[in-house]
Order: C-alpha cells, then structure tokens, then sequence
C-alpha cells in the first residue's frame, strides 16, 4: 500500500477509504474502492510477525494441525489440484504447518515440498518425512518452472507482502501449473464485525493483516498474469481453529461452525457455492501455458 500525502493507494492504483474503528478497539481497516480488498491500518512489524510464527503459533494452533480438524480441506484441495492434474507432479504449501496437505499429496504420488516458519511445526512434519523448509516463502529457493501446484491454505491474508508471494509463487509453477488459495471473506466478516461490535461479539469474526474477497481474489491474480481464475465458497473446516478461546465465546463459535456446514452443504448441491458468499473463500488459477510479461 502506498501513503501519498493523506490519500492511502492499494496496489490497484485506486484510492482507498478511510481508516475505519471496529468495535471501540484497535482493529483499524482500510478498504481499496476499486478492487476491494481490506487491509489493516496498522501493521505489527517483520520482526513482531518473525516471532510470533516462529514461537507462538504452534502453542495456539498445534493441536488443531496435529488433529482431524483439516482432513476435510486437504481432501478437498487435492482433489481440486488433481481434476487439473490427474498424473504425478511437485506439490509447494506455502505456510505447511504440520504437513497434512502435504501428506494428502504425497499419498497420491506426488512430491510434496513445505515451507513453514514455526519450528516446532516444522520438527513435527519432518517427523513425518516430509520435505520442509524452516523459512518464510520469501525469498524462494526453488527453480523457476519446477513445481505443479502451489498453495496457501488459510495464508495469504497474514503475509505483509502478499502480492510478492503469489508473483514468487507464478515464477515456481510451470506454465500450466495451478495456484489454489483459501482465505477468510474478508468483506463479509468486515460487515459481521460491525454488526456483532454492537453486541460486544467482535472477536467472532476473523480479520487478520488483509482481507480478501471474491473481487480482490479475481482481480489481483488477473493482474499478476493468472488465467482461469474461479472464486468460490470454500467448504469450513472439520473444526474451529478459534473457538477453544475461554472466554465464553466457544459455544456461540460452535453453533455458527455448525451452521456454516450445514448451509455450505445445501448451497454447495445446488452450485450457489460458486457465489463466493461464505464465510471462507477459495481461488483456484493457473499460470499461462504462454508466460506473458507482468503487468
């Protein structure tokens, strides 16, 4: 983003609205007019972020990627990925956590290649032979044109450079290859946290360093030189990665997450899923067979 006197840009060019309070608390947002993707007033720092997945995150989210909370997604996924290409190829997870993607991709004959900040993560998915880099995403090791299919699994929106990824993540896949991203909707739980900040339910909703929906999905991976670009709902999780807060927020989580897959799975049988209206939504793109130059 770009500070231009009082104006704040997004990388589409487009000015930004201003910075807007949730809920009484520091949790600024601003929102790009033109491709409408959210993103925090104020960002924590390299070193704050370095931290926190390096040391913190396995404390919190261990046992949900240790668990059977994400069998259901990296089905999902890799079911996804195969439909595009039904033989052997190089798998990337950017943001692998313990491996459960990876695993998926392996047990198809694939090779499977993490990268992950959080040692303890990254000890735990080494155990189960997997190949993974303890490092961020950028800078990238991997050649030029040498994996299939590259994915962030609920990772983009916590990036600080989100648009360096997936340009780094074009540069790796082969022409033809396909990138899959999962994300939180960002305008929708930017519209939930205005309603539920009325009942002092603000945490409910999930906004993390940026906010993607179907329109910043569609239009950002346009511009950096994606085809085929298809947005849709994508289906929740076997379990909620944020519920088990204590602090009397869980049962209402609960009842929510219920409800998501219950609507998920009427909507998904009649093809609304492709809507993008949930509260997760997921893109699936592919780098062109002829690479043209990035706009």
């Amino acid at each position: 983003m770009v500070q231009e006197g009082d104006a704040i840009r997004c990388l589409c060019g487009a000015v930004a609205k201003d910075v807007d309070a949730i809920g009484g608390i520091i949790r600024e947002r601003v929102c790009c007019r033109q491709c409408g993707l959210l993103w925090r007033g104020t960002m924590p720092s390299d070193e704050e972020m370095a931290e926190w997945y390096r040391d913190q995150y396995w404390q919190q989210f261990g046992e949900e990627q240790r668990g059977e909370a994400r069998e259901n997604l990296c089905r999902h996924v890799m079911d996804m990925i195969l439909v595009k290409h039904p033989g052997h190829g190089t798998l990337v997870d950017v943001g692998c956590g313990a491996g459960g993607l990876l695993m998926r991709g392996v047990g198809c004959g694939w090779r499977g290649i993490g990268f992950e900040l959080s040692k303890a993560a990254v000890s735990h998915a080494r155990s189960r032979g997997l190949e993974v880099h303890e490092q961020s995403w950028l800078p990238c090791p991997l050649a030029d044109d040498s994996a299939d299919a590259v994915t962030f699994l609920n990772v983009l929106d916590h990036l600080a450079k989100p648009f360096d990824a997936l340009k780094e993540a074009r540069r790796v896949l082969r022409p033809g290859g396909h990138i899959y991203i999962r994300v939180p909707n960002g305008p929708l739980h930017n519209q939930l946290s205005r309603l539920l900040s009325g009942c002092g339910l603000p945490h409910l909703t999930v906004m993390h360093l940026y906010g993607f929906g179907r329109r910043a999905l569609s239009y950002h991976l346009t511009r950096l030189g994606f085809e085929a670009v298809d947005v849709r709902t994508s289906p929740p999780s076997q379990a909620d990665a944020y519920g088990a807060d204590g602090k009397g927020r869980s049962f209402l989580r609960h009842c929510a997450k219920r409800l998501d897959r219950t609507v998920y799975g009427m909507m998904h049988r009649i093809g609304m899923d492709r809507w993008a209206w949930g509260p997760s939504v997921e893109a699936l793109a592919r780098k062109p067979l002829v690479v043209v130059k990035e706009r």
